[in-house]
């Protein structure tokens, strides 16, 4: 059935500010039509999307100076962090193909922030390294990085994010 005006002036929230409110009314929504069914796991779920986006938004923005997009970024870092050196291991990391990280290598060894090497032992193999200028750049970005990131979690105590890590970690687990 269609929504009435009314109906939609009784919405005490701006969709565009307000998510929280809006993944509450959705659920209380379904609960009218599902008698006995709760939906506090689509709640919690569509509320860790929500970060997700306004994390990639944030991410995307201070990017923007650097002519960086996410994956490089995830590169860069997962490289400087001694992660993964493969691109098979690279493309694990950050959840691509390898076709993709075949791409996102290109363009980083490109701007000559990376290169490959071969690997000792197996002649079949590549491994991915970072060049003198792409450890200088990717210590400037950690940086900035980090900088926006304690920013916007600036009102939340060491403990809270100790907690919230351990309940991601948990969800984690259970959905994986």
């Amino acid at each position: 059935m269609p929504t009435t005006e009314t109906q939609e002036a009784e919405l005490e929230f701006n969709l565009a500010e307000n998510v929280s409110d809006y993944l509450d009314a959705l659920a209380n929504g379904l609960s009218a039509d599902f008698p006995g069914e709760f939906f506090d796991e689509l709640k919690l779920l569509g509320r860790l999307g929500v970060v997700a986006r306004l994390y990639d938004q944030a991410v995307k923005h201070y990017l923007a100076s650097f002519s960086l997009m996410p994956v490089e970024l995830q590169v860069l870092v997962t490289l400087k962090a001694k992660v993964a050196f493969s691109p098979a291991d690279l493309a694990t990391a950050t959840q691509q193909t390898r076709a993709g990280m075949t791409s996102t290598l290109d363009r980083l060894e490109k701007r000559k922030l990376i290169k490959r090497i071969p690997h000792e032992k197996d002649r079949r193999k590549t491994l991915i390294q970072l060049t003198t200028d792409g450890e200088s750049f990717t210590n400037k970005l950690v940086r900035t990085q980090n900088q926006a990131l304690q920013q916007m979690m600036k009102n939340v105590s060491g403990d809270e994010l100790a907690n919230m890590n351990d309940t991601l970690n948990q969800i984690i687990d259970l959905m994986s």
